[in-house]
Formats: structure tokens, sequence, C-alpha cells
């Protein structure tokens, strides 16, 4: 990679995590696999939060992709705009970054693997996830 190219990387980067910072994250030295197999409940977050950093980081996607029906709909299932994300010339940070989505409802709970944000109902907790197992503070 061209140093020019490296440094675009790397502000694409910081962009992202400048993005996503307000999402909370699950402290996986502390879960295990019962996040992921949605024994820990969900993390509740903000839904307009949640729309909004899915807004910001589809318009990053629009700029390698340029417009596309899938990419203006953040309610949409975000496996649509992934496929155009993961089928495009977006760098992988945008599609690491998208991912997340795929385990977050409408209503804004995070559960530990897409399976659960679409049948919430078959998650052995229900409840939102303790504090303890949650990253300790917000970071940029």
């Amino acid at each position: 990679m061209e140093f020019d190219e490296a440094l675009k990387h790397e502000a694409l980067c910081d962009e992202i995590k400048a993005i996503t910072c307000v999402i909370r994250k699950i402290d996986k030295n502390r879960t295990g696999c019962e996040w992921d197999n949605g024994k820990l409940g969900y993390i509740q977050h903000d839904p307009k939060v949640i729309r909004k950093v899915k807004s910001l980081l589809l318009a990053i996607a629009k700029r390698y992709v340029g417009d596309h029906d899938w990419l203006d709909n953040v309610d949409a299932d975000p496996s649509w705009a992934a496929r155009i994300i993961d089928e495009s010339s977006c760098p992988k940070v945008v599609s690491d970054a998208w991912y997340k989505f795929y385990t977050i409802d409408n209503q804004g709970r995070e559960w530990g693997q897409p399976f659960f944000r679409i049948n919430p109902e078959k998650a052995p907790n229900q409840n939102q996830i303790e504090e303890q197992y949650l990253e300790l503070k917000l970071t940029a």
C-alpha cells in the first residue's frame, strides 16, 4: 500500500471509529460464549442513535458504491446493504463496522448473534444485559 493510500485508510478508520464509538460494546473477556448463545440477554441501545450511526456508515459506503436503493433505507434488513458493501470496492473496515447491525433489532436491542435479532423470543434470556458485561466506557 502506498503511503498516501495508507493515510487515507487510517483517516477512514478514524472516521468510522468516531461514528461507532457511541455504541456500547460487549466485553468478550467477561462473557465467553454465553453472550453469543443468548444467555446474557441483550444490550439496549437508543434506536435513534443506532439509526444515525447506520445512516452515517451507509453514507460512507456510498462514497465507494455510488447511489443504490439498498443504501438508502436504514430500516431495511442489514444483509441487503451488506451485500452491496461486500461486493463493491468498499474497504473491509466499512464491512466490519456494518456487521454489528446484523445483531441489532429495530428496537435497538443488540443480541449475541443475528438469529436472536430475527427471533428474539427464542433467546434464553429476554432481559437487558447486566452492566458488568459491557466495556467500562465509551471510547473514541
